[in-house]
């Protein structure tokens, strides 16, 4: 695990070496550079397969015509590597780094289809002057980069990036609108203009001065020509589940789990007991008593016990809270509403371990969301998807049309899946934007088209299942632009390599083409507003996979998520100051200070609105640490 580097075209020492200062916690243990013509590239190391120096970056070919950098895990390395020793190939090191060099070396780009795991790397060819590289298929590891007249710059973080003095300090309007209106920002946009992700399943091709991106995987690829039963589905869930677990548990240091009490978390200790683990090193957080609808302390309480754990907790205080605040914010790549609690468990996990998994992405493959539930119980009584997806195309060809236009947007939005979707993480509503954005660039029908364009896109008119096409939405937009991204940084800030089993490539893959009714009980869709695990309503497949092997206990909770207490944060006296400042006394151009303090005004005497308070302050707070006002 690492942090990587690169300045092509016009190469710079000190360019670099200002972006690996930028991102020493991505590697603490070691460092490295490789400069040529038109090259400089290094990295920061975190060591966490072969600790001895054989596993030093950049690594260089035999006949020293190729040179990488690498940041993730490849967790099929082992097979791979026996496979290329068959013919004659050999290693000077036990890393998954010096794999994905010669498989590279081997196969070239056609590499990346035998690659499993997470990772984000760049391959110098010292003889073509060229540069390529890639990002694993879900778009678990990042990479950023920037192309300018003399090249291009990347990194794993902006925060690099920004440090490179190379990039414009600019931010993109589009990129902030899609922050203050859902929380996130889609790929490839970021918040600073001119920098760019590269998307997951993607490659990057540097040569003759000249960029080129060409996808190489898609979940909608191969899709299975035989379905099996329900039985046959849940049992090979539960294989490719244990596999996936056994693989990345491999580690030379030592490794934990992040164990919530809720069924994804559950089913990956009870997965790493069936793969052979012995002693386990549990964590989760609490906040003392302050949100005990969403606390869940007790559930993780009673899993490890149920499971033998080594449990430690912690508990955060609305105090503590606020005086992490800069240090959690600073830990964002980009501005974000997510990623609190994985701070904090990140933070605390570090002390004793180097690795740890989780259980994201079981919400988004296998339905874990009330969201999900409610439209696959609406979708059965609606007219056809066919209908809001005529009306959506209508709309987008009529779209200079003024009132029709608006108006099929209207219509369209309010019945289609990713319309739905965009509801459920609306933070901001359009005309808050408008309102509150001084000198905004982007009207109002500007706003509501980047919406639409979003749902057409997204809503993937191909795919017939109605789950396939909401789960396509999670993974391209909710999981792949913020869970993602901010649980990398965030854990990545304090030197701990997060891996996520759940959404292992295979695993992925399978679940998503089998059909909906194999995820939810058509019998109990409908029939509560109270989710339990036990009612087949959310996650039946997972659940059904592990059942024999979790706790009794955990099929009679209900589903209360992974989330922190921000409104009772911004509700206490710590976090007054800080609200105050911004709402009261704002000197930031970029907002409207008269309606920066009636959504101040409506918070504390309507006490509505508590999220476009911690957004607007999440937002300052990001942009002062990074300097840009």
């Amino acid at each position: 695990m690492c942090g990587i580097a690169g300045v092509i075209g016009d190469p710079s020492q000190d360019v670099l070496e200002k972006m690996l200062v930028a991102t020493r916690h991505r590697g603490p243990d070691d460092n490295g550079i490789f400069i040529d013509k038109n090259a400089s590239i290094g990295m920061n190391r975190l060591a966490i397969q072969d600790v001895s120096s054989a596993g030093h970056q950049p690594m260089i070919s035999v006949d020293e015509r190729f040179v990488i950098i690498f940041n993730g895990e490849v967790y099929n390395f082992k097979e791979e590597r026996a496979l290329l020793e068959k013919q004659g190939i050999e290693f000077n090191s036990s890393t998954d780094t010096e794999v994905v060099l010669k498989l590279y070396v081997h196969y070239g780009k056609d590499s990346l289809k035998r690659l499993r795991g997470m990772f984000a790397f760049a391959i110098w060819d010292r003889k073509q002057q060229s540069m390529f590289a890639a990002r694993d298929h879900l778009g678990i590891k990042p990479f950023l980069y920037s192309v300018a007249d003399k090249g291009l710059i990347f990194c794993s973080e902006l925060k690099g990036l920004l440090a490179s003095d190379r990039i414009s300090r600019k931010i993109n309007q589009a990129a902030m609108a899609e922050y203050f209106l859902s929380g996130y920002i889609n790929q490839p946009k970021t918040i600073i203009e001119g920098v760019q992700a590269l998307l997951p399943g993607h490659s990057l091709e540097w040569k003759n001065g000249k960029v080129k991106t060409e996808r190489y995987w898609s979940i909608l690829d191969n899709p299975p020509t035989v379905l099996p039963s329900y039985q046959e589905a849940v049992e090979e869930i539960r294989a490719l589940t244990i596999a996936s677990i056994k693989e990345e548990m491999i580690s030379d240091v030592p490794l934990g789990v992040f164990l919530s009490g809720g069924l994804d978390s559950s089913v990956v200790v009870a997965a790493m007991k069936a793969a052979g683990a012995s002693k386990i090193e549990s964590f989760s957080i609490g906040f003392g008593g302050e949100a005990n609808e969403i606390d869940e302390t007790n559930e993780a309480r009673l899993a490890a016990k149920y499971y033998g754990t080594n449990h430690n907790q912690i508990s955060i205080s609305s105090k503590e809270a606020a005086n992490e605040f800069s240090s959690m914010v600073h830990s964002f790549d980009q501005p974000t509403l997510d990623a609190y609690n994985t701070y904090f468990v990140s933070k605390y996990a570090k002390n004793k371990v180097t690795v740890a998994l989780s259980g994201l992405g079981g919400d988004e493959f296998f339905g874990g969301y009330g969201f999900h539930r409610r439209h696959m119980n609406d979708s059965q009584k609606r007219k056809p998807q066919v209908y809001y997806k005529l009306l959506e195309q209508g709309a987008k060809l009529l779209q200079s049309r003024g009132r029709l236009y608006q108006s099929l947007i209207n219509r369209s939005l309010d019945r289609s899946i990713a319309g739905q979707y965009s509801k459920v993480h609306q933070n901001l509503t359009p005309h808050d934007y408008k309102q509150l954005i001084r000198n905004n660039k982007l009207s109002k029908m500007d706003l509501t088209k980047s919406i639409l364009d979003e749902a057409i896109r997204l809503d993937a008119p191909a795919i017939k299942d109605v789950f396939q096409r909401i789960s396509l939405i999670d993974f391209q937009s909710w999981m792949g632009n913020c869970l993602l991204r901010d649980s990398d940084s965030v854990s990545m800030q304090n030197s701990l390599e997060l891996r996520v089993p759940l959404i292992d490539i295979r695993l992925a893959h399978y679940v998503f083409h089998l059909p909906w009714h194999f995820k939810f009980d058509k019998k109990n869709l409908h029939k509560t507003r109270v989710v339990t695990y036990a009612s087949g309503q959310i996650k039946r497949l997972l659940s059904d996979a592990f059942k024999e092997e979790l706790p009794s206990s955990l099929f009679e909770n209900t589903k209360k998520g992974f989330s922190m207490p921000v409104k009772t944060w911004l509700e206490s006296e710590y976090f007054r100051e800080k609200v105050d400042s911004i709402f009261l006394d704002n000197m930031n151009p970029i907002f409207c200070s008269s309606y920066l303090r009636k959504i101040y005004c409506d918070w504390k005497e309507k006490g509505v609105g508590y999220k476009k308070i911690w957004g607007i302050l999440v937002f300052e707070e990001w942009c002062r640490i990074n300097k840009l006002h």
